[in-house]
């Protein structure tokens, strides 16, 4: 296991900071969920995500984004950010997935806010061991999820579809 925690540090492969406004303005106490429309629902063992096309108003702004609420009965967490950068993060994934041979763990990540603000973090690993043994990890800063058997692919399907129901509205 630590060979597969030292392998994913190694290959984490970063986005650097990316401006996800959205995740502040949702926090917002004058921010309102105006539209939604949830656009799966995915799940492996404990792992549940569900995401959720959102428009947010407040202020006398308007955002468009994408919300992934993330359970496993022990902890839940709740992400918001552009569909743009969310596709970028998961196809980042699942182009790794697809290079990569061999057992261990390779991961990617953004930064959901400025260094000075405190870092929350929005990570994701794939892990294989010998055995054949796979699963799927998101990190949130204060939780994981594992999602056992699965890999990036259904959250980069999600992640279009999501995008596409916004540009319909």
């Amino acid at each position: 296991m630590f060979r597969a925690i030292l392998l994913t540090l190694l290959q984490f492969t970063a986005f650097g900071q990316a401006d996800l406004a959205i995740e502040r303005f949702a926090e917002e106490s004058s921010t309102r969920l105006v539209w939604s429309q949830e656009v799966e629902r995915i799940s492996g063992g404990a792992g549940s995500a569900v995401v959720t096309a959102v428009i947010l108003q407040g202020g006398g702004r308007q955002m468009r984004g994408i919300r992934i609420d993330f359970s496993d009965g022990t902890a839940a967490d709740r992400v918001y950010a552009s569909p743009d950068v969310l596709q970028s993060f998961f196809a980042q994934l699942e182009r790794n997935r697809s290079q990569y041979r061999g057992p261990g763990c390779y991961g990617s990540g953004i930064q959901l806010g400025p260094r000075r603000e405190g870092v929350r973090t929005f990570g994701g690993s794939q892990c294989v061991t010998s055995e054949g043994e796979s699963w799927f990890s998101v990190t949130t800063g204060p939780s994981s999820f594992r999602f056992d058997s699965l890999t990036p692919q259904p959250f980069v399907a999600a992640m279009v579809r999501a995008r596409g129901l916004l540009a319909a509205r």
